[in-house]
């Protein structure tokens, strides 16, 4: 029984990590997404304000 319990809290460790490298992982790809799209809001605006 000892054996068995060890290796389900092992593998729901493994899991839970797996998950939360998911999240991050997940995370930082929005924000990527997030900065190039600011970044060709900001580069837009400024050609704008060029043309004036």
């Amino acid at each position: 029984m000892g054996e068995t319990m060890r290796n389900i809290i092992i593998f729901v460790a493994l899991l839970g990590a797996a998950a939360i490298f998911t999240v991050l992982y997940c995370l930082i790809a929005a924000g990527s997404q997030a900065e190039k799209k600011l970044t060709e809001i900001m580069r837009k605006e400024e050609e704008r304000n060029e043309d004036k």
